[in-house]
């Protein structure tokens, strides 16, 4: 029920003639979903555990296709907000994937490691697999990474 009401303030936020920048839904989880986007974030958590921290992600398939694969891009940040640089990336953002099949409306999440004293993230959904072979890919991500850095 909090997703419906979630999709449907979304969908009055963006209007009708909204750019692919003003069709951006930023929510103050850290998570940004763009209208047009086949799957939207619904949730994000960074957690520390010991040896790394794991970041999850919580998803629904706003389509009626199969999706195969999701590539989320994730930007680290330490408890006090500053950037943090994971060294499995080499920098503050942490491009993940993930490659197990989401059925049509279905929900799913995925979780992965991230830098220690990651405490903090962004995320937004980077690319989208289909099974008839079709991709969708965001038009803005590296702009959005950019942007969003530049914040700190």
């Amino acid at each position: 029920m909090s997703f419906l009401i979630f999709l449907m303030s979304a969908l009055g936020l963006t209007g009708c003639g909204a750019t692919q920048e003003q069709a951006a839904v930023e929510t103050k989880p850290g998570f940004e979903n763009l209208a047009e986007a086949p799957v939207w974030i619904t949730s994000i958590k960074a957690e520390d555990v010991p040896m790394y921290n794991e970041a999850s992600i919580d998803y629904t398939n706003k389509t009626a296709k199969i999706i195969d694969q999701l590539e989320f891009d994730l930007l680290l940040f330490d408890k006090s907000g500053n950037p943090i640089v994971d060294t499995s990336s080499q920098s503050s953002n942490r491009h993940v994937i993930t490659k197990k099949q989401l059925l049509p409306n279905g929900s799913d999440s995925g979780k992965w490691y991230i830098q220690k004293g990651a405490l903090k993230m962004k995320a937004r959904l980077a690319r989208a697999v289909f099974f008839d072979g079709t991709t969708w890919d965001d038009p803005d991500t590296s702009k959005w990474i950019e942007r969003e850095i530049s914040k700190y």
